[in-house]
This record gives C-alpha cells, structure tokens and sequence, in this order.
C-alpha cells in the first residue's frame, strides 16, 4: 500500500485513472511516516 501510495506502483499492481492524479498531486509528497499511518488505517477497514 505504501508503494501504491508514494509511486503509484507496486510488485503486484499500479494506479490508473483518478487515483493517479491523487498520487501525482498528493500522496508522493507525504512522509513515510504518513504513508504508514495511511496504510495501516486501510488495512483495518472491515
């Protein structure tokens, strides 16, 4: 998710579409540490 985040890419997928502008235009910038906060929060969605 991290990867997803910071580059748009990651081994097993890419974004496209909306979600690439979002990574163009905000997630790249975030901090790891930010990143991290994110990841882990999507991961505990039901």
């Amino acid at each position: 998710i991290v990867s997803l985040l910071k580059n748009g890419v990651s081994p097993r997928a890419s974004v496209t579409g909306p979600m690439a502008q979002v990574v163009l235009s905000s997630t790249q910038y975030l901090s790891n540490e930010d990143l991290d906060a994110m990841a882990q929060f999507l991961k505990e969605l039901p």
